[in-house]
């Protein structure tokens, strides 16, 4: 029924309540009004560092451990062990904490590793697996025959060609691929057959013409 409190209902006022007792000047302000993560991001921190590792096509199956040297803001060198695990690929980016730059005060930047595979000449790689070319004397792909395939862990294994293999036909291996980063179950082996014209004399040319 009062009418100044009839109105202060009707109008209503924002309220601000300072605490002069808790105030760390502007940076608190901001805080209060941002957000407490807004002052903190403005605080300059110290810098990450960018190395590249190259690694051989063969080391994406076992991993690799490496001595790391780098140069930081302050021109002091830095060396440190890293462990590059089983499974990376070409272009990954591995973080490692802590390991960066040290020139402003707190919390050091981290360390970045940028992969870099090294191509081998007839391999290649599609997610977990591997992929090769085998090739085979169209004659055995007829008449079928059993070949040695090395495995990227050098490795000999036996592979049966049924008789009337096709060129191009592809055979999968099981397990014998590249682990999975996060799961370490390893991809397969694919083996791509390429059929290989021998080099045949008269006579066996004039055999083969008998049985056509």
């Amino acid at each position: 029924k009062d009418p100044q409190k009839r109105a202060a209902y009707d109008n209503p006022q924002p309220q601000y309540n300072f605490n002069t007792s808790n105030m760390g000047g502007f940076e608190d302000i901001f805080a209060h009004a941002f957000g407490p993560g807004f002052a903190r991001q403005q605080r300059p921190r110290n810098v990450d560092v960018n190395i590249k590792v190259a690694l051989d096509f063969d080391e994406q199956l076992t991993g690799k451990s490496i001595i790391a040297a780098y140069r930081l803001r302050n021109g002091q060198e830095e060396r440190v062990d890293l462990d590059i695990p089983p499974g990376v690929k070409h272009g990954d980016k591995i973080k490692y904490d802590g390991l960066g730059d040290n020139a402003l005060p707190g919390r050091r930047g981290d360390l970045y590793v940028i992969v870099h595979v090294k191509n081998k000449a007839g391999w290649r790689r599609s997610n977990d697996d591997v992929i090769i070319v085998q090739k085979v004397n169209c004659l055995d792909l007829i008449t079928g025959t059993k070949i040695k395939i090395e495995t990227l862990s050098k490795n000999k294994i036996d592979l049966t060609i049924p008789k009337g293999t096709k060129n191009n036909t592809t055979f999968n291996i099981p397990g014998y691929g590249i682990p999975n980063i996060r799961s370490g179950v390893k991809g397969n082996m694919l083996v791509t057959i390429e059929a290989e014209i021998p080099n045949l004399s008269e006579d066996k040319i004039r055999l083969i013409n008998q049985i056509k």
